[in-house]
């Protein structure tokens, strides 16, 4: 099986993303208001309408991968964004493709993961750069979803926390480490 593709802000294939008018507790708006944190990406106000084609474990976030994960800090330190650090089994059992089509295909999750943070993928059940970064976090292999909120310089800005997979659990961590992040 070739390696997955690398993806981020350079998209070649693209799909739909679905039309769905589903509610979350996070939209950038709202958490920009809630919790004090101005916009700084100038696409903001543009919602993007195709994805690049990629695992369905990702779901539509438009990530970097763990081959430019320093080049991803680098670009959080220029946007003064934390980084959205996800570590994910592909291909998947169980939880993963779930975490995939429900939590990160959510168009209100995806807008805000894209626009108030740097999205990051890591896969965790193979070698090379991911699994150097799977390392240095000590997050093991083959594991359900995890994600972790990380600074420009790769630290954490709230605790590491397992087990959270339903979009109101990110959806709240996603304003906890916005909060902490607003306050350094």
């Amino acid at each position: 099986r070739p390696p997955p593709p690398q993806m981020g802000h350079k998209n070649s294939k693209k799909k739909e993303v679905p039309a769905t008018t589903t509610t979350t507790a996070i939209t950038t708006t709202d958490t920009a208001s809630k919790i004090g944190v101005a916009k700084t990406s100038k696409k903001a106000s543009k919602p993007r309408h195709e994805r690049t084609k990629q695992e369905r474990e990702l779901g539509y976030v438009d990530w970097i991968r763990a081959s430019k994960f320093a080049e991803a800090l680098k670009i959080a330190g220029e946007e003064k964004k934390p980084v959205f650090l996800l570590f994910q089994e592909i291909p998947a059992e169980e939880r993963a493709p779930q975490f995939g089509d429900n939590v990160l295909s959510k168009p209100e999750l995806v807008k805000a993961i894209e626009e108030q943070f740097v999205p990051v993928a890591v896969v965790n059940n193979i070698g090379g750069a991911d699994r150097r970064i799977l390392t240095k976090y000590g997050e093991p292999a083959w594991n359900n979803p995890v994600v972790r909120f990380v600074d420009s310089n790769g630290k954490d800005i709230i605790a590491r926390k397992g087990g959270v997979y339903g979009a109101s659990g990110i959806s709240q961590r996603m304003k906890d480490a916005l909060k902490a992040f607003s306050a350094r």
